[in-house]
């Protein structure tokens, strides 16, 4: 089984403390919190890279028809200047818009994964 990386891990803890939320890992290694207004947000170690360039990915529930949110969601896709991070897009087979950004093994700081949740965040709330 895959882990992440020591690194993001510590940030990930660090996360979890600062909410009072408990960072428990998954049978595949990753590591998932659910929020009532943001959706699910999970890290999960790359099985391909022995747990390196693992990906961080939000999803919530579609607000309106895969149709209509499709097109707003692609436009959405690409490159963030503001994290340096690309930013990936899809859809869930249960209606779930997700965006990702892989990690690398950079130092990874409790601010960049805020920010990059903030990215996470504004890129799925469509509708």
């Amino acid at each position: 089984m895959a882990s992440l990386p020591q690194s993001i891990l510590v940030t990930v803890e660090r996360f979890a403390e600062s909410m009072n939320l408990v960072a428990q890992p998954s049978r595949d290694g990753s590591y998932t919190f659910e929020f009532e207004t943001s959706g699910r947000l999970t890290f999960t170690p790359n099985p391909d890279r022995n747990g390196h360039a693992p990906m961080m990915s939000l999803s919530r529930p579609m607000a309106g028809l895969a149709h209509q949110t499709m097109p707003i969601l692609l436009a959405r896709a690409g490159y963030d200047a503001a994290t340096d991070r690309m930013i990936h897009v899809g859809a869930t087979r249960d209606q779930r818009a997700v965006a990702w950004t892989t990690l690398g093994d950079e130092r990874f700081e409790l601010s960049d994964l805020e920010a990059a949740w903030a990215v996470l965040r504004g890129t799925v709330s469509v509708g």
